[in-house]
């Protein structure tokens, strides 16, 4: 099934239903239903039901059609899909019930026969199926739940519960019986506020009781009795669309795990029949992690004081040992007794899933660095060359603590060169000289203020003519102005000196510092706001602000392409993945996509997202990252039919956030969103191949194999090939 990242939750057009059925050798793209404007559905559920005479019946739910590149939803068309041909053909199992509902969860009891279904939609409403009917769906709960759970303490008028965001289901089955369980994740608008509610049913949904909700207003009390005792506030976080989790524990008829945003996790015991629901250990909801206290882990619910990464997505069981199996935002992780006092050991290995939404690089010391989604700061401890070698040494990464990694940048023209971050809304401002032979000390400037003034993805801007300067701006209407910083200034707890350089908008994303008809020009500012829709152009001829509505449609986190050696000359990539070109410094935008659908052999759109130019001889590449692959065009031939030609073979089907062009070692190094980094060696000499036709001779095996190195065989055969 899909993978959701807490960024987008998205994972492009590999998010429709692939089939295997020799192991996960290989993997057929089966054919669920697309969407208007070929998009796809946006899978929560698969399941899988197989019969002793090896016919599978796969059941799949969605919360409806895609829009674009991030996790927004066409209304109306969340449905549930069923095929008994691994994928051939599809028919609905679901019916929309005249309004915008659709299914959160979807689940099956395999006790019954033909296995029962339920689902769970967003009007908090449970439905069943014993049948394989559309028509046989029943409602067996209504639309009060959690108001009550939920209300203010004092009040008691459910405020809480204006809109449920998320719901999961989890069944014990044991023979005959079965417990059913739901969770819900609601909120109010006014007051801002959340909240988790969580039931269960011993009847298949005819009656439910409620079993309030963890209480994690405090860890614990510093004395260690335990948290508040309370009316049963949830305290799961306040990311519930993406980070909740529900699971029965299959041994043990008591027992529901849960889990929410940060590494809240509850064992909760149905049967609790007490005065103190929300109590440490032997209570209605049971901590089963420890976590930092006044800068000191206390062993109270593990035996080591042991946690797993923050962002649940999902729980499982390994039967072999019966041990409790969770995902999250740092990969996989085992608690090696749920039932009691254990401990959380993670399970990683070389899976490689971290999400970098930047990447940097320095040539001086051919050093890369990315900052990670909830996984702070990381610089590789080998060079480059060695991990293409594949001689990384043990240990491979340095890394810089912060919340979500979201700037990194090097700066090479340093002696040693300088290294900058930050985490989210610009906190922890931080530089390090990087120093080789160790793990450099950083500086950490703190937070760039005022607080308030920057979103989440909240961007820096390195001056390409002075790198001396580094550019912030605001993002949010309230504030509008950019910051730049004199780098050279500075210290621990103390912020390098700033001065205003713009004080007319705020500003998404952006590049700071450019070269034109090789002359630099530190002061040129060229920007996109994504909130008032206009293009934002500085440089020492004046300033302008251009509409854009065309080029931040389906906005999601705009990256701009600039040519280094003109900055008139940029690229966006919008939300819907089409092209946008500008020559003229962002008066006039013409969309160059051509045939990039078709090039990428893509079902969907080709979820394209990082960008960079690369400059050439006598034109320049426009690099591409899509969830196909690397694509690269040529600006002398850009148009309505732009051809996209494929770089390298080697990239797995994950959407690609950023790219730096090294033009010193010619290396190009892109970051991706579940895969890590990536880079490639020696790009003109391909690009130069691509840009001649002659992309079959590189990457086509079966072609390479047939060329004769014999002089006078060598013209006939590159005929031959050219004209494929």
């Amino acid at each position: 099934c899909n993978g959701v990242s807490n960024f987008g939750s998205v994972a492009g057009p590999y998010e429709g239903v692939y089939v295997s059925i020799d192991g996960g050798t290989t993997w057929t793209h089966t054919n669920l239903p697309y969407g208007r404007d070929n998009v796809g559905l946006l899978v929560n559920k698969i399941i899988i039901t197989g019969t002793s005479n090896g016919q599978h019946t796969i059941t799949v739910s969605t919360l409806g059609e895609k829009v674009r590149r991030d996790n927004s939803r066409i209304p109306n068309t969340g449905a549930i899909y069923r095929s008994t041909d691994l994928g051939e053909n599809w028919v609905p199992y679901s019916t929309n019930k005249g309004k915008d509902e659709y299914p959160f969860d979807m689940i099956q009891d395999p006790s019954t026969i033909p296995p029962t279904f339920y689902y769970v939609d967003n009007s908090k409403k449970i439905y069943r199926n014993t049948k394989l009917d559309i028509n046989s769906w029943t409602a067996v709960t209504d639309t009060t739940f959690i108001n009550k759970e939920c209300a203010d303490e004092d009040k008691g008028d459910g405020f809480f519960a204006d809109t449920v965001n998320n719901a999961k289901l989890t069944i014990y089955t044991e023979g005959q019986n079965n417990i059913l369980y739901v969770g819900y994740y609601g909120g109010s608008k006014e007051p801002a506020s959340t909240c988790y509610a969580f039931y269960f049913s011993t009847d298949q949904g005819a009656t439910w009781t409620t079993m309030l909700a963890p209480n994690g207003d405090i860890l614990y009390q510093k004395i260690g009795v335990g948290t508040q005792n309370k009316r049963g506030y949830g305290e799961l976080g306040n990311q519930g669309e993406t980070n909740f989790a529900v699971f029965a524990d299959p041994t043990d008829p008591r027992f529901l795990y849960v889990g929410g945003t940060g590494a809240e996790i509850f064992r909760g015991d149905r049967t609790f029949s007490g005065n103190n629901p929300n109590e440490n250990e032997g209570f209605l909801w049971s901590f089963i992690r420890d976590m930092e206290t006044e800068d000191s882990v206390i062993p109270m619910f593990t035996v080591t004081g042991t946690s797993p990464h923050v962002d649940v997505r999902f729980f499982g069981w390994d039967r072999s040992t019966n041990q409790l199996m969770c995902t999250n935002d740092g990969g996989i992780w085992i608690h090696t007794n749920p039932k009691g006092r254990g401990d959380w050991v993670h399970k990683n290995g070389d899976l490689s899933t971290n999400e970098f939404l930047l990447a940097a690089y320095d040539s001086t010391t051919d050093t890369i660095a990315g900052a990670a989604q909830d996984n702070c700061i990381w610089v590789s401890r080998s060079s480059a060359a060695d991990i293409a070698a594949g001689k990384s040494i043990p240990g491979m990464f340095y890394t810089y603590n912060t919340g979500d990694g979201i700037n990194v940048a090097f700066d090479s023209n340093q002696l040693p060169p300088v290294l900058y971050a930050t985490d989210q809304s610009f906190g922890n401002f931080m530089k390090v000289p990087w120093i080789e032979g160790g793990k450099p000390p950083s500086t950490l400037f703190g937070n760039i203020l005022p607080n308030g003034a920057y979103d989440f993805f909240s961007v820096f801007a390195l001056n390409v003519v002075n790198p001396r300067y580094l550019l912030a701006c605001t993002n949010i209407l309230k504030l509008n102005f950019c910051n730049r910083y004199d780098m050279t200034t500075g210290d621990n707890g103390e912020l390098p000196d700033s001065e205003k350089v713009q004080t007319t908008g705020t500003l998404s994303y952006y590049k700071y510092g450019g070269y034109r008809n090789g002359i630099g020009d530190e002061t040129m500012i060229f920007g996109i706001n994504s909130e008032g829709n206009y293009v934002f152009a500085l440089d020492k001829g004046g300033k302008n602000e251009y509409n854009s509505l065309a080029i931040v449609k389906g906005k999601t986190e705009i990256v701009i392409a600039m040519n280094p050696r003109n900055y008139y000359q940029s690229y966006v990539v919008d939300g819907w993945s089409q092209v946008w070109q500008t020559l003229d410094f962002g008066a006039t935008w013409t969309n160059v996509i051509g045939t990039l659908y078709a090039d990428t052999g893509s079902h969907e759109m080709p979820y394209a997202w990082g960008s960079v130019v690369v400059p050439m001889g006598n034109n320049n590449a426009l690099v591409i990252g899509t969830a196909y692959g690397i694509y690269a065009a040529f600006d002398d031939k850009m148009g309505p039919n732009t051809r996209w030609h494929k770089l390298g073979l080697s990239m797995p089907n994950v959407l690609v956030s950023s790219f730096v062009y090294d033009p010193i070692r010619d290396l190009l190094v892109t970051s991706t969103m579940g895969r890590g980094w990536w880079q490639l060696p020696k790009v003109k000499p391909q690009l130069t191949f691509l840009d001649g036709g002659m992309y079959k001779f590189i990457f086509n095996k079966q072609i390479y194999d047939r060329i004769s190195y014999k002089k006078n065989n060598l013209v006939s055969v590159l005929k031959s090939v050219f004209s494929l």
